[in-house]
């Protein structure tokens, strides 16, 4: 599986890093800035409610 690297390509020192694919050929995904470009990441701008906000009297 190719996954995009998010490191810069010019301090990118991986030996996993495809410079001619700009990607990271290794099979893990533990590493930091690994990008899989197949999953997209749902943003919600709703706020959740604090532990302690249920015994506020409003």
């Amino acid at each position: 599986m190719l996954g995009k690297c998010g490191l810069a390509e010019d301090i990118n020192e991986c030996p996993h890093y495809i410079r001619d694919k700009e990607g990271c050929g290794a099979d893990h995904t533990d590493c930091g800035f690994f990008r899989n470009p197949e999953i997209k990441k749902e943003i919600t701008n709703q706020k959740e409610p604090k532990w302690f906000e249920q015994f506020y009297d409003r």
